[in-house]
């Protein structure tokens, strides 16, 4: 038999070879793949049908001001949902869409419990707008309104300019606010705190704030921003005159260490 004629047909023999090897190869890949896929389904059903993954307990930690049943109830979380099925980041999301709830974390405990951790806000102070009140917590947000029989939280924060709609869950970003806050959280930190309950913080601009107390017959004036320091000043002031200040209109604590008494 010539050369050539032997060199073509183990060639070709060659090339059948090859496509034989491929055909299973290519055989081969598609049963394993069918395979894996059926796999995947089986598994699949019987996570999200298997009683093994359902959610038998669910706790809530952190919660003092809101109730266990109104963060399930916003949650959307029940017993008997599947945990491993379950949206951790959606069911975080919609807890800290409650106006009391700073932050959430939701976390999964195999094989069937749920925690959800919460952060809560807490109200400080109590602000009227166009003659009704509303609990805010030490940032501005906007928590509850009250009724006509609850108790005020805190002080009552009025005369804030601009201020026409409330809505809850949101942050009021007003500057007058802010500053009547601050005027809050700064005399909190002075001792005269024990002894004077502030009833009242009028904030028409940042820096022209009058607050009330029960016990003294004037307004005490702030601004400029170091209410920290004007929160000392009443304090020495007001220790040194034993409580006996002699103002009948105002206190001004504004001006440095010139400290005005009318």
């Amino acid at each position: 038999m010539p050369y050539y004629v032997r060199t073509m047909r183990s060639r070709r023999n060659q090339v059948r070879k090859r496509r034989v090897r491929l055909l299973g190869r290519a055989l081969g890949l598609l049963l394993f793949t069918l395979l894996v896929g059926g796999m995947v389904r089986a598994f699949s059903v019987y996570v999200s049908e298997s009683p093994h993954f359902h959610v038998k307990h669910v706790r809530v930690e952190g919660a003092n001001l809101l109730k266990e049943e109104a963060i399930l109830e916003a949650a959307g979380i029940r017993e008997g949902d599947n945990l491993l099925l379950s949206d951790s980041d959606r069911l975080r999301a919609l807890v800290e869409k409650m106006p009391y709830v700073r932050r959430c974390e939701v976390q999964r405990v195999y094989p069937d419990m749920m925690i959800i951790r919460v952060e809560e806000r807490c109200p400080v102070a109590t602000l009227l707008v166009n003659s009704r009140a509303f609990e805010v917590d030490g940032e501005g947000m906007a928590l509850r309104e009250l009724e006509l029989r609850d108790p005020p939280v805190g002080p009552l924060i009025t005369n804030i300019p601009g201020v026409e709609v409330v809505e809850l869950g949101s942050k009021i970003d007003n500057p007058s606010l802010a500053a009547a806050l601050a005027v809050w959280e700064a005399f909190q930190t002075a001792p005269v705190a024990d002894e004077l309950n502030l009833s009242e913080i009028s904030a028409p601009t940042p820096n022209e704030i009058a607050t009330y107390f029960d016990e003294a017959p004037f307004e005490v004036r702030w601004g400029r921003s170091d209410f920290k320091r004007e929160a000392r000043h009443l304090d020495v002031i007001w220790h040194e005159k034993g409580g006996k200040l002699p103002c009948t209109e105002y206190l001004d604590l504004r001006f440095d260490d010139d400290v005005i008494c009318k």
